[in-house]
């Protein structure tokens, strides 16, 4: 699967409100490349979702966290 459709997929669960799965394909979106400001930020979205903002710090913004 692309990161495109990964990263789709991923908002399609979060708006299904399957907030984990949601965050495990953002992840993997992010991981296979998809490092654009709007993967980032659906991740950090993502991770908010589920009460962890601090695992993100950077993906709410665009940036890749250190």
């Amino acid at each position: 699967m692309t990161s495109l459709i990964r990263r789709r997929y991923g908002n399609t669960l979060l708006a299904l409100g399957q907030t984990e799965a949601a965050v495990a394909e953002l992840r993997r979106s992010v991981e296979l490349g998809m490092n654009a400001a709007d993967a980032h930020n659906d991740l950090g979205l993502a991770l908010a979702t589920a009460g962890r903002p601090l695992e993100a710090p950077g993906d709410l913004d665009g940036r890749q966290a250190a």
